[in-house]
């Protein structure tokens, strides 16, 4: 099996993430753009970037130069197991920012993601972000689609509405109950791996009822 991975294009992203993402969006703001080839062929994309929380550092000493997220990994059918492509992109994205000290990444339960492949690319796992102190509600669109709130957001900014529950409301779309999200550590230093083996927790193995 022929497996490539390199950097592409904003509009390769676009197109993954719309094609097989279930969020259908692209990250905003800057981000690490790397695109994954099978026998020659896209098959999709993997994407590094500050994602929605500006805070991300906070909890780990870290300036937002030394850490980022991992926010999308969007892939059609493939033959390579996904750890090995995470594993691959991971350095890329390192060797791409040599400030880079620790990588984060999420697991949605609200979509069925306990964060499998984090756990077979041996990432560390350190528990929920239930207690996050700016958590941001999501929120169900009239056709059932759920929308992140920075998406929320910019939908109601341009509808000129005020970014408000009441807001979202008046257009339609439904507040949802928060489900924490899993989270995913990687460290890139001696000191970050020592810092998330303190907060290592089990592996999570089933949804939350």
């Amino acid at each position: 099996m022929s497996l490539k991975l390199d950097w592409c294009s904003s509009e390769a992203i676009k197109y993954a993430c719309s094609q097989w993402h279930y969020s259908k969006c692209v990250p905003a703001g800057k981000a690490t753009k790397i695109g994954i080839w099978e026998e020659g062929i896209y098959i999709g994309c993997i994407v590094f970037s500050l994602g929605t929380n500006r805070y991300i550092g906070m909890p780990y000493g870290l300036h937002s130069t030394e850490v980022c997220e991992l926010t999308r990994i969007a892939m059609d059918r493939h033959k390579t197991p996904v750890s090995k492509i995470i594993s691959i992109g991971t350095k890329m994205c390192s060797r791409h920012s040599p400030g880079l000290k620790l990588i984060v990444s999420y697991a949605d339960p609200r979509h069925s993601h306990l964060g499998i492949v984090y756990q077979a690319s041996n990432w560390v796992y350190c528990g929920t972000n239930e207690n996050h102190p700016h958590r941001s509600p999501a929120y169900k669109a009239p056709g059932g689609k759920i929308v992140q709130w920075r998406s929320m957001a910019e939908i109601i900014k341009k509808n000129g509405a005020r970014y408000t529950r009441a807001g979202a409301a008046s257009l339609g779309y439904e507040p949802l109950r928060f489900i924490p999200k899993h989270k995913y550590l990687y460290p890139l230093t001696p000191e970050m791996r020592e810092l998330a083996e303190t907060l290592r927790k089990p592996y999570p193995k089933t949804m939350p009822q």
